[in-house]
């Protein structure tokens, strides 16, 4: 009989702490279902420097299947008080498919299955990109997220302008998938060199360089890159001014000649 009463005690013991282990997880679901905008909004709004703005009053969450999504979002780049010279994205819709909530939670890191860009506008201001004022930046992130993990990163369609003054421009329309995208947020400034990535797929059309205050015009047409093999269909090169004027050392003397190129 004792025996018989301690084995029942030690199975009501066990039993009560599955019945509370199921009663703990079944309140962190119900938790985390409950707040998982507010979980994903807060995490990554703490991990945003002081340089990043991102409006996420239109963030669109599905609890269920790990799916958020943003329309019309804005996103700028650039030290507070240049106003007038930001980088932006401008994205017609930003899905997010897969994100692991665990791993946000309890190891600050938001890991993504797939991010989709659906259109929109990248801008770039190479002026701002050399600015001294850039290079001074410190680690201002207060909290959040230490790291960002995405496996499959693409965009259908991204028009791109690198912006220095009304001539010196590039501008393109682009589509590309990246996997096994790795940023480390505890890397400040953050360097392309020191992120994990791996390029599949980049298709670009109609990409216009023009460089040197418009003297000369490059163009592309066609460019496809995919399964480690580059294809382009054709390539120009326009002289704006095609008169060129050189000069070289004779002895003494200084001999100038011009060259002309019209179209390569």
């Amino acid at each position: 009989m004792p025996n018989t009463t301690r084995l029942r005690r030690y199975r009501r013991i066990l039993l009560g702490t599955i019945a509370l282990l199921i009663l703990a997880a079944g309140a962190f679901i119900f938790y985390v279902y409950l707040n998982y905008e507010s979980i994903v909004r807060n995490k990554i709004e703490q991990a945003l420097p002081e340089t990043l703005s991102i409006d996420f009053s239109a963030l669109t969450v599905n609890p269920g299947s790990g799916h958020a999504a943003i329309d019309n979002l804005t996103v700028l780049y650039g030290q507070p008080g240049h106003t007038g010279r930001y980088h932006s994205l401008r994205v017609d819709r930003l899905e997010a498919h897969g994100i692991g909530i665990v791993s946000l939670i309890f190891r600050d890191r938001l890991t993504i299955d797939k991010l989709t860009v659906h259109g929109g506008n990248l801008v770039i201001d190479k002026v701002l990109l050399s600015d001294t004022t850039q290079n001074a930046q410190t680690n201002d992130r207060a909290g959040g997220l230490a790291r960002i993990d995405i496996n499959s990163f693409q965009t259908d369609s991204l028009n791109f302008l690198l912006k220095g003054d009304s001539l010196n421009v590039c501008t393109m329309q682009t589509g590309f998938l990246i996997r096994h995208l790795g940023i480390d947020l505890d890397e400040r400034p953050l360097q392309i060199g020191n992120m994990a990535y791996e390029i599949v797929k980049i298709t670009a059309d109609s990409i216009l360089y023009t460089p040197e205050g418009g003297a000369y015009r490059y163009n592309m047409a066609g460019l496809r890159y995919n399964d480690d093999s580059l294809q382009l269909n054709a390539f120009t090169l326009k002289a704006v001014y095609p008169k060129y004027e050189f000069a070289h050392h004779a002895g003494k003397q200084i001999n100038v000649f011009n060259f002309k190129v019209n179209s390569f």
